[in-house]
């Protein structure tokens, strides 16, 4: 078993060089969360099975009041029957049906859901 354990702290601090009060860098300074936590197992089990789960913690953007903190978890499962061949299913941002990871702004992004999702993968190697 493989285990990994991530934490990023982010403290950022810009000053605007322009003389406009209209300054794209600033204004986006404080659109990116202030902590992260990621924890990720991988398991390697019999018949050349592998199982992934990737849990993550991201702290609210200052800046948009609609998206707050959230915690999610991805999971994947993977066989390679032979070892040129591997068929995986994914399944994302499992804990809720959907969540914000950033909102609207003045320069026209809108924000929008990321949904829980699924998907099956083959990769040939060759």
């Amino acid at each position: 078993m493989d285990l990994a354990l991530a934490y990023s702290h982010l403290d950022l601090s810009v000053k605007s060089i322009s003389s406009l009060d209209f300054d794209k860098l600033v204004v986006y300074a404080n659109t990116a969360p202030r902590n992260q936590l990621s924890f990720i197992s991988v398991l390697d089990l019999p018949r050349n099975v592998k199982c992934t789960l990737w849990v993550r913690y991201v702290d609210n953007l200052p800046t948009f009041a609609e998206v707050s903190n959230y915690v999610t978890m991805d999971a994947r499962i993977a066989w390679k029957p032979i070892p040129t061949l591997e068929l995986s299913l994914v399944g994302q941002n499992l804990l809720e049906p959907k969540h914000k990871e950033f909102g609207a702004d003045m320069f026209g992004n809108i924000s929008a859901d990321v949904e829980r999702s699924m998907y099956g993968k083959m990769t040939w190697s060759f």
